[in-house]
C-alpha cells in the first residue's frame, strides 16, 4: 500500500453537480415514461393522474441539466488567470465532438433503423409508411435539425437536446 497522496484533478470537480444534472437527467427520463402520457391518457385512474402531475415539468429538467453542464465546462476556464480554454480552442471542439458525435450518430442511426424497419411493415400491412426527406437526414446529421419544426419532428424529436448542447458548448 503506498502512502502517496492521490494525484490531485487538473480540472476542479464538484460531485454534488454531477448529482444534479443525474437527478435532472432522470427526471426527463420519468417525464418521457409516465409524466407526459399520464397527462394525456384518460383511462387512468384519478389519484395516479393526479401522482403523477410533477412529472410534467420534464422540459424544464432538459433546461436545468444544460445549464449545469454549461457550468462546468466553463468552470475550469473560469479559474484560470487568463481565462483561457486548456490547449485551445480546436482541441476544446475535439473534446466535445468525441464525446458527444458517436452514442448520437450510433442514436441517429438505430432510430433510422427502426424507421426502415417499421416502414416496410406498414408497407405490408397496406399502410403509407412517412419518408424520410434528404433535408431531415442532412439535419440531423449535421446537428441543426433543432432550427425548424418540421425536422425536429422527425427521426427522433429528443434528439434536439444533443443538438442545443452541440451548439451550445
Amino acid at each position: 500500500m503506498s502512502d502517496s497522496p492521490a494525484p490531485r484533478r487538473s480540472t476542479p470537480h464538484w460531485p454534488f453537480l454531477d448529482g444534479m444534472r443525474g437527478l435532472a437527467a432522470l427526471y426527463v427520463v420519468l417525464y418521457h415514461f409516465c409524466g407526459k402520457p399520464a397527462a394525456e391518457d384518460s383511462f387512468l385512474p384519478a389519484a395516479l393522474k393526479a401522482a403523477l402531475l410533477p412529472l410534467r415539468y420534464g422540459h424544464y429538467a432538459v433546461v436545468v441539466f444544460i445549464v449545469l453542464s454549461g457550468f462546468c465546462l466553463a468552470l475550469p476556464v473560469a479559474l484560470t488567470p487568463d481565462l483561457s480554454l486548456r490547449g485551445g480552442i480546436g482541441r476544446y471542439l475535439q473534446r466535445r465532438a468525441r464525446r458527444i458525435l458517436p452514442p448520437y450518430w450510433a442514436a441517429l442511426a438505430l432510430s433510422i433503423a427502426l424507421i426502415a424497419v417499421s416502414s416496410l411493415v406498414l408497407k405490408r400491412l397496406g399502410h403509407l409508411p412517412p419518408e424520410l426527406a434528404p433535408d431531415q437526414l442532412i439535419s440531423h446529421a449535421l446537428l441543426i435539425h433543432n432550427f425548424r419544426l418540421d425536422w425536429v419532428q422527425t427521426i427522433n424529436p429528443p434528439l434536439w437536446s444533443v443538438a442545443v448542447e452541440w451548439q451550445i458548448y
